[in-house]
């Protein structure tokens, strides 16, 4: 009893730090201007390389043919895309694992991450199925290009096994 109201404890904690981070509102606009940003990587609103890791091709293993992520919508500071799986295969996904990337003199960057909890749910994307997903865009700024990358896995329970892929999605902020 006292382990399930501690765990209890931790998944609100956990869901509070979510709402917390990812409900603060974002400054500026997506819509044809760049989007305001403090983020630690930015010098002169520009990003700083040497607090950013490049990342090489192959860098995040992709999936299958027929498991993509689409470009929906840019607006109100949230990239909304579309997760696809035209497969017979079961996948899922969760709120974490999100990376975002910024090109520079063609080159691709990871940017940090600002911290922030995740909870640790996971969601199916079943075959044939089309799920929307949100991302925010508050603490990128200058105008570029960028890619979201979002982990999915495919589990078999018996061998506790797990498959990690990771869909891309590229975008410009103008």
């Amino acid at each position: 009893m006292k382990k399930k109201a501690i765990v209890i404890a931790c998944v609100v904690l956990a869901a509070a730090l979510a709402v917390w981070h990812f409900g603060k509102p974002a400054t500026g606009e997506s819509g044809g201007q760049a989007i305001k940003s403090t983020h630690p990587a930015l010098k002169d609103g520009q990003w700083d390389v040497t607090q950013l890791t490049e990342v090489k091709e192959g860098g995040f293993p992709a999936p299958p043919d027929g498991v993509y992520m689409t470009l929906k919508a840019i607006e109100d500071n949230r990239l909304l895309a579309e997760l696809h799986n035209d497969t017979a295969e079961h996948w899922e996904y969760g709120e974490d694992g999100v990376f975002r990337l910024v090109q520079l003199d063609g080159t691709w960057y990871q940017i940090p991450s600002q911290g922030g909890a995740s909870v640790l749910i996971a969601h199916p994307l079943e075959p044939g199925a089309v799920v929307e997903e949100s991302f925010p865009l508050s603490g990128i700024s200058p105008a570029g290009t960028y890619r979201v990358v979002k982990k999915i896995q495919q589990s078999s329970i018996p061998e506790n096994n797990f498959i990690q892929r990771y869909l891309t999605l590229e975008y410009d902020i103008p």
